[in-house]
């Protein structure tokens, strides 16, 4: 059938806005794979810091390791050098000991994960266990066991106490090349890895991550076990929320360096930003380093009516929800 010009023109498709259309789409996809292509080299390229020694504590699992080799400054990305451990077979806990590594060598994560896989580690470590709630003047006489006096030089209690709260408490390896502050940074790398996957559920608590680490080293301090650092916790939270004075011995024998025991009068009237049984709300800084269980009762705390506990010389615990049967209990638990 014959069609007039007019018409014949109308049926054409138009090709030229299509085909541009087409080669912007295109151009963007080009774009979007060069920048993704761009991403993911940054963040699996090891920098070159020449060589370089990993202390592995025993125990220690891939992705502890590759929080350490982020904090060294070694690799850009702790999820892709743990992705790349994970590959490699290396995400279950490693051989303690040294590695010596060239980051020369290992231009990227996987190449670097499969230099761990082959190597063996040198120097034999001793293994120290810093257990929970461990102050630096606890670090430093623990330390001092194993460590020759050239080797901790001039450290101090201060030393350890100006990270207090997140020197993680764990076992690490500890040998003749290891310096304090090679410690110190493996422990910030402990702590880093255990308080990453706790960091969703912080918000919940109405607490910053610093706060939860400063009341959860009180929590370390005044409980024993699971249970009572979730019932401590709750009556802290209780207090905290009814405009009461903690008043936990805690902060002033970390002050202090007594014991409960020792406490006297004078020192619970002391004038000190630690003292809790004069001050409102949480001391400002942590008194101690708090492991796992103490910082997930803080963010997982048993809920009740409860405002006062203590410790009887049984070791129980005691509860209760009025200062008159706080007095019954220490009359009924303490001798």
């Amino acid at each position: 059938m014959y069609l007039p010009p007019l018409l014949q023109q109308e049926q054409r498709p138009r090709r030229g806005r299509l085909s541009n259309t087409r080669s912007v789409l295109a151009l963007l996809c080009v774009l979007f794979v060069c920048l993704g292509t761009g991403f993911l080299y940054a963040q699996t390229r090891v920098l070159d810091i020449g060589v370089y020694t990993l202390h592995v504590s025993k125990g220690m699992t891939g992705r502890t390791v590759a929080a350490q080799l982020r904090l060294d400054g070694v690799v850009r990305s702790t999820f892709a050098m743990r992705t790349a451990l994970v590959l490699s077979g290396k995400s279950h806990a490693m051989q303690a000991g040294d590695y010596t590594l060239d980051t020369a060598d290992t231009p990227s994560v996987f190449a670097l994960a499969e230099v761990l896989l082959e190597s063996v580690p040198t120097h034999e470590a001793a293994m120290i266990t810093f257990p929970e709630g461990t102050r630096g003047r606890d670090i430093l006489a623990i330390l001092a066991k194993v460590m020759s006096p050239e080797a901790l030089g001039g450290i101090t209690a201060q030393t350890f106490d100006n990270h207090i709260g997140y020197l993680f408490p764990d076992t690490y390896a500890v040998d003749k090349t290891t310096t304090v502050t090679d410690l110190i940074n493996r422990m910030l790398a402990e702590y880093e890895a255990t308080i990453a996957p706790l960091r969703d559920q912080i918000p919940q608590s109405r607490l910053t991550e610093s706060e939860v680490i400063i009341f959860a080293s009180i929590v370390e301090r005044e409980a024993n076990d699971e249970d009572s650092m979730r019932r401590v916790a709750g009556i802290l939270h209780n207090r905290l929320e009814q405009g009461m004075r903690l008043q936990v011995d805690a902060t002033l024998t970390y002050l202090l360096d007594k014991t409960s025991a020792q406490l006297t009068k004078d020192d619970l009237a002391l004038k000190s930003p630690y003292n809790t049984y004069r001050n409102e709300g949480l001391p400002p800084t942590p008194i101690a380093n708090p492991g796992r269980k103490a910082i997930e009762a803080v963010l997982n705390p048993i809920p009740s009516k409860d405002l006062f506990y203590l410790t009887g010389d049984n070791g129980t615990f005691y509860y209760a929800q009025t200062h008159e049967q706080h007095t019954a209990n220490k009359k009924k638990y303490i001798r």
